[in-house]
């Protein structure tokens, strides 16, 4: 239903009856979902139930799903919050892959080695504090053709005239996404000390950081792995 739905097209027959026959399968759904829970917790228990990390997660989002209705019904703006929960439910294929021997090693080893890359992922987010501050000195004030919180009043989505905006502006760099026009409009304000900025920005956070930080996950998630199918060969 979350995937189906299409927002902004205009109110015609078709998607009207289109909505409304998401919506009635949404209702069907949600009840077999509720009386799936209920039966599980009735079987098993309910303190062993919530034991157990994917119950917890499909108890969460039947319950969304279920004051998701009644806020839709009752006229409520939360009902567009809670909408967004439905997401979640995407999920529910990890709890399917967690079924086949493989699959749940590559899953448990991908969270194992999450844990490992936590210091790299503080550092790396000292680094892109220490690069914005650096880059609000520069080139704050300067890129947009107006002060302003907003696009329509500042003239452009990306600038360095205040943290949020300006720590986003340069993670997006650091990602190489458009990178290229913050800088060539940079040079254009400023001169060529921009240049230097973000070579130096491109070689520590991309060359230096971002790989560092995928090279750690991707050889922490190989060990755990490793790890796991010695721990099976010794059984």
């Amino acid at each position: 239903y979350a995937a189906a739905e299409r927002s902004g097209h205009a109110p015609n027959e078709t998607n009207i009856r289109f909505k409304a026959a998401l919506e009635n399968i949404e209702v069907v759904f949600a009840f077999f979902f509720f009386v799936e829970m209920m039966l599980k917790m009735a079987a098993v228990g309910l303190m062993d139930y919530l034991s157990n990390g994917f119950n917890v997660l499909d108890a969460f989002i039947v319950f969304c799903s279920i004051f998701e209705m009644i806020a839709t019904l009752a006229g409520l703006a939360s009902a567009v919050f809670l909408n967004a929960f439905r997401a979640l439910r995407i999920l529910r294929l990890f709890k399917l892959a967690s079924n086949f021997k493989a699959m749940r090693g590559v899953i448990s080893g991908a969270i194992e080695s999450l844990k490992a890359v936590f210091a790299v992922t503080v550092i790396m987010l000292v680094v892109i504090f220490i690069e914005t501050i650096i880059a609000m000195n520069f080139f704050g004030g300067k890129l947009g053709d107006e002060v302003g919180d907003l696009v329509e009043t500042h003239g452009i989505r990306w600038h360095f005239d205040y943290f949020s905006i300006a720590f986003a502006s340069t993670w997006m760099c650091i990602t190489t996404e458009a990178y290229t026009n913050v800088m060539y409009l940079a040079y254009d304000r400023v001169g060529a000390v921009s240049i230097f900025y973000f070579m130096q920005l491109i070689s520590v956070g991309t060359w230096v950081m971002l790989n560092m930080f995928l090279a750690i996950l991707c050889d922490e998630m190989a060990s755990q792995l490793e790890q796991k199918n010695k721990a099976e060969e010794r059984q």
